[in-house]
């Protein structure tokens, strides 16, 4: 679903593709130990989740993120409230009032991105359809920015019956 040869699409590595279900800033070693208690405490049973189609974010109507999408899973959308109920209990996190959307990026975009070409992977991707992928962890990631690219490292990951 990356483009290919879209000219300005800076691709993220397919190694770091993750939807993210809360984002919560920079923390001290000791509040992520008081996360990852936290988050021992979700539980959730495995559920399929569907990635479809491709579309983008714009910011004052210029595109800067190209994402494939996923269908409405009331599965994940519990699980993110779960998540954000644990953190809130734990540590007085706050979950951002907008509403959920879960998207994995494929790639961030320059303002010289142009919109035929943008439309074409669009249209490319509009039938693509990922289906029943099971979805039984979860993890907790940190992150760090070396110009401008992100990178990922899995701090701890729970899963639905046995923690790891």
């Amino acid at each position: 679903m990356q483009p290919r040869g879209l000219e300005g699409a800076r691709l993220a590595d397919p190694d770091s593709f993750h939807l993210t279900l809360h984002f919560l800033g920079s923390l001290s070693s000791e509040q992520i130990s008081e996360v990852i208690a936290a988050l021992n405490d979700v539980a959730f049973a495995t559920f399929p989740l569907t990635i479809r189609g491709a579309n983008v974010f714009r910011r004052d109507g210029v595109p800067f993120v190209l994402w494939a999408g996923v269908d409405d899973c009331p599965a994940l959308r519990d699980l993110q409230r779960e998540i954000g109920t644990a953190l809130h209990s734990a540590s007085g996190f706050q979950p951002e009032n907008r509403t959920y959307s879960p998207h994995i990026t494929l790639a961030r975009l320059k303002e010289n991105v142009l919109d035929s070409e943008l439309s074409a992977e669009l249209r490319r991707n509009a039938e693509v359809v990922i289906a029943e992928i099971a979805i039984s962890q979860f993890a907790l990631f940190s992150s760090r920015n070396e110009n401008g690219v992100p990178y990922y490292r899995v701090e701890a990951q729970f899963s639905n019956d046995a923690r790891t």
